[in-house]
């Protein structure tokens, strides 16, 4: 005689979403003026780059940051930057 069982499985997801900030007034050293700073994901997101092309435009001299508990990147150093894929500039 065969027996037949029957599992059930209920799975229950928990996300959090913090909304934390991400960009403030500061002053940017290069600029010599205050300016919006944003963390590094914010900025290549509003720039249309990627992070990791933020992170070299700011190795590259051509973006502007501060350092404080974490990096910040001034959102005025990448306007009119292009991105090498494109050909149009950035806003």
């Amino acid at each position: 005689m065969k027996r037949k069982a029957e599992i059930t499985l209920e799975f229950v997801e928990t996300i959090v979403v913090r909304q934390r900030n991400e960009s403030f007034q500061a002053f940017c050293p290069f600029c010599r003026r205050t300016v919006e700073m944003s963390i590094p994901s914010s900025a290549a997101s509003s720039a249309g780059l990627t992070e990791r092309e933020i992170f070299r435009r700011i190795e590259r001299g051509e973006a502007h940051f501060i350092e404080a508990p974490t990096l910040f990147v001034c959102k005025d150093s990448l306007t009119g930057l292009k991105d090498p894929r494109s050909k149009d500039l950035l806003r």
